[in-house]
């Protein structure tokens, strides 16, 4: 499972790469930084599962990527609907499919807002957690359905 992690963790900084300069110029070593990014996974099926973009990213180690600016698009591949998640500061964990943050998270979804601080997302039980000042907003359609 390890070499899977280090295998997936240096294939998303060498598709980084590709995407950002147009060549594979380096090895991907820890603490290497790409500028202006973006990477799409997807499932088994060929499916789109989610976009990561960022202004940086630092490969810390086998398991874990630093974002800053991060952007991750995911898509529910039952319904196609998409959830938009925002942070300047991201920790992303590969093989978990997790990411984290101790500062300010933007959650934009279908029919809702949220935001707040110190923020967990975890991809395969399709959660997120706001520990600090969490605030969500419903649309109208969804504040009818709560009354």
């Amino acid at each position: 499972m390890r070499f899977h992690s280090r295998f997936l963790a240096a294939s998303i900084l060498t598709a980084i790469t590709i995407l950002s300069c147009g060549s594979l110029q380096a090895e991907v070593k820890p603490d290497a930084e790409v500028k202006s990014f973006t990477f799409r996974k997807f499932n088994d099926q060929g499916l789109r599962i989610w976009d990561l973009s960022g202004q940086e990213a630092v490969f810390v180690n086998d398991n874990v990527l630093r974002i800053i600016e991060m952007q991750l698009d995911i898509t529910s591949t039952k319904d196609q609907e998409e959830t938009r998640l925002r942070s300047p500061n991201a920790q992303i964990y590969v093989e978990d499919n997790m990411a984290t943050g101790d500062g300010f998270l933007y959650v934009q979804g279908n029919g809702f807002n949220a935001e707040g601080k110190d923020w967990e997302w975890r991809g395969r039980e399709r959660r997120i957690e706001i520990n600090d000042g969490a605030k969500v907003t419903f649309d109208d359609a969804i504040r009818r359905i709560l009354k």
